[in-house]
C-alpha cells in the first residue's frame, strides 16, 4: 500500500553555514523523499538558503536571533500548518526555543538535535544557570532527545532527566571527502600556500567557541620552531579581524593564508597536510570527521567531543584547550614527522568511515521518525560499515 510521505518541518538558528547547518543540508538531502519530505526554517537569511534551494528544498527565513521569541510563534504556527507538517526537528537551542509552542498548538511531535549544549563551564554562574535551566526545559518539551555525541549525553544527564534521547553521532558524505582530491595545486597557488609546506587546515566560523586567537599564538610559536610550517585559517566571524591583528602584531601572517568563507571544504582540505582545531566546546565537531575521511590528521582541543573522535597518538594528537604552547607542541609532532602523520591520518580515515558515515547517521535519524509517526521503519539496511581497511 503507497503512504504519503510525512512532512519534517526542520528548524535551524541562522542562515550561515556551520557545523549545525552543514547537518541539517546533509541530513535533508539524504532523507528517503518516498517516506519524508523536508521543509526547513531558518531564523536569519544567509548561504544555507542558497544551498536549500539547489538541493530543491522548500524552506522560509522567519527573522529573528533572540532564544524563546513569542512574536515569531504565530508565522512559526502559520508555517507548519500551511505545510501540514507532521513532526518538526529542531537543531540547536534557539530553534527549539523557538518552535515548541508551535508544536504544542498544532499538536505534532517535536524532535530536538542538541548540537552542543548551551551551558558552558566558563559562563559566569547566572548565564549558567539561565541556560541551564532553559535546556530542562526544552529537553522536557521534546518528544525525542537526540545527541550528537556520548560526551553530550552525559553531560545532559548529569544535570537533568533525558528519558527519551538516544545518540546520532553526526555523519559525513565520504563521496565528497575523498583522499582522492586533486584540487592541491589550485588551491595552494590561489591561497598562497607554498609548495612543499607543511600546511594546517583551520576551517571554521570565527568565533570565541573555536578559540582563534589562540590558534594564532600557537601558529606564531610552531612557526618560530619549524620555518616549513603554513596555516590555512579559513571562515569569517566575529574574531577574523583581530585575528589578523594579532597575527600581524606577532610578525606570523605571512605564514598564514586567510581566505575567508569558503564552500569548497574538500578542496581547501587537499591542499593540506593536517587538521587542527582549538574549540572550547562542541557538540560533534563535523569538520573534524570531514578532515580525518580525507586522510588528514588533526591535532585537536582535549575536550570530551574531540577526544570521542581523535585517539591522542593513534589519529593525531589531544592538547589542553587555551594552552598555545601545547598546541604548538602538538603542530610540530606532526609537521616533524610527515611519514608518522600520514599514517595517522590513515588510521583517522579508517574510523570515520567506519563510524561517522552520512548514510548511517541518516538511518538512524529516520529511525526516531518512524518510532514518533508510527509508521514502519524502512526495511533497507543500515548501510554497511567498512572493515578496517582503507577505502580507495
Amino acid at each position: 500500500m503507497h503512504h504519503s510521505p510525512k512532512t519534517i518541518v526542520h528548524l535551524i538558528r541562522q542562515g550561515k553555514i556551520g557545523g549545525g547547518e552543514s547537518h541539517v543540508l546533509s541530513l535533508v538531502s539524504r532523507l528517503d523523499p518516498a517516506r519524508f519530505r523536508s521543509v526547513v526554517i531558518s531564523f536569519t537569511d544567509g548561504p544555507m538558503i542558497d544551498a536549500l534551494n539547489t538541493l530543491g528544498v522548500k524552506n522560509y527565513v522567519v527573522p529573528t536571533t533572540t532564544p524563546f521569541n513569542p512574536f515569531v510563534k504565530n508565522k512559526v504556527t502559520s508555517i507548519l500548518q500551511k505545510e501540514e507538517a507532521d513532526l518538526v526537528h529542531a537543531h540547536g537551542t534557539r530553534a527549539a526555543s523557538n518552535v515548541f509552542r508551535s508544536a504544542s498548538e498544532v499538536n505534532i511531535p517535536m524532535v530536538y538535535t542538541v548540537h552542543g549544549w548551551s551551558f558552558h563551564k566558563d559562563q559566569s554562574k547566572l548565564l549558567f544557570i539561565a541556560r541551564n535551566t532553559s535546556e530542562r526545559f526544552l529537553v522536557s518539551k521534546a518528544n525525542h532527545t537526540i545527541c550528537v555525541s556520548e560526551a553530550n549525553k552525559a553531560e545532559g544527564l548529569s544535570h537533568f532527566p533525558m528519558d527519551r534521547t538516544s545518540v546520532v553521532h553526526n555523519g559525513v558524505d565520504f563521496s565528497r571527502f575523498r583522499p582522492q582530491n586533486n584540487a592541491r595545486d589550485k588551491i595552494r597557488l590561489e591561497c598562497g600556500i607554498p609548495e612543499g609546506s607543511f600546511c594546517f587546515a583551520y576551517i571554521v566560523r570565527m568565533t570565541v567557541q573555536k578559540d582563534p586567537l589562540n590558534m594564532v599564538r600557537a601558529a606564531a610559536i610552531a612557526a618560530e620552531m619549524d620555518a616549513n610550517i603554513h596555516f590555512l585559517m579559513a571562515g569569517d566571524g566575529p574574531l577574523l579581524e583581530p585575528a589578523k591583528k594579532l597575527a600581524l602584531e606577532l610578525n606570523v601572517y605571512h605564514r598564514i593564508s586567510f581566505p575567508g568563507f569558503r564552500t569548497d571544504v574538500p578542496e581547501l582540505l587537499s591542499a593540506c597536510e593536517a587538521y587542527v582545531l582549538s574549540s572550547l566546546w562542541e557538540g560533534l565537531p563535523i569538520g573534524i570527521i570531514e578532515a580525518m575521511g580525507m586522510e588528514k590528521p588533526c591535532v585537536v582541543s582535549d575536550i570530551d567531543a574531540n577526544s570521542e573522535l581523535i585517539e591522542d597518538g593513534k589519529h593525531g594528537y589531544l592538547v589542553p584547550m587555551q594552552n598555545a604552547e601545547a598546541l604548538a607542541e602538538g603542530l610540530l609532532k606532526l609537521s616533524s614527522d610527515p611519514k608518522n602523520s600520514a599514517a595517522l591520518g590513515k588510521a583517522a580515515s579508517i574510523k570515520a568511515r567506519k563510524m561517522f558515515d552520512l548514510g548511517l547517521m541518516t538511518k538512524r535519524v529516520e529511525r526516531v521518525y518512524a518510532d514518533l509517526l508510527g509508521i514502519p521503519v524502512s526495511s533497507d539496511p543500515v548501510p554497511h560499515e567498512p572493515s578496517e581497511r582503507r577505502v580507495e
